[in-house]
């Protein structure tokens, strides 16, 4: 990951996208493994990341990466990882949708932070 200086690393098998690898997986593989050097890729990375399609529309695919916490989306098409899309990227494409999507993930901040002061607070008065 430092020397291809990126956040995540798609896994793939047999030419077929299984998952990615972010960095904050391998910190708590070296943390709280026993042997955190014999893991492998298959077995700390997130199964259910969102992906998107090679014609999705680019909007859909920022609202994608807000709604999921993510800034990088794998491109796949048939099972086959054809790329990963970042946040980056969009913002190098368009100031306006990098704009939105910063936006979108202000508000969507915001409201957990709120649901998460509600819960705390429910949760003391009980």
């Amino acid at each position: 990951m430092k020397v291809l200086r990126t956040e995540v690393i798609a896994v793939c098998e047999n030419g077929k996208f299984r998952g990615i690898v972010t960095q904050r997986d391998v910190v708590n593989v070296l943390a709280t493994a026993g042997e955190p050097l014999k893991e492998s890729a298959g077995s700390m990375m997130n199964k259910n990341w969102p992906v998107v399609s090679p014609d999705e529309d680019i909007l859909r695919a920022a609202d994608v990466m807000v709604s999921s916490g993510v800034r990088v989306l794998p491109v796949v098409n048939d099972g086959k990882l054809l790329g990963l899309l970042s946040l980056a990227n969009l913002a190098q494409k368009s100031r306006g949708i990098a704009a939105v999507v910063y936006c979108k993930a202000i508000k969507l901040e915001t409201l957990c932070a709120a649901q998460a002061r509600e819960s705390v607070a429910l949760a003391e008065t009980t």
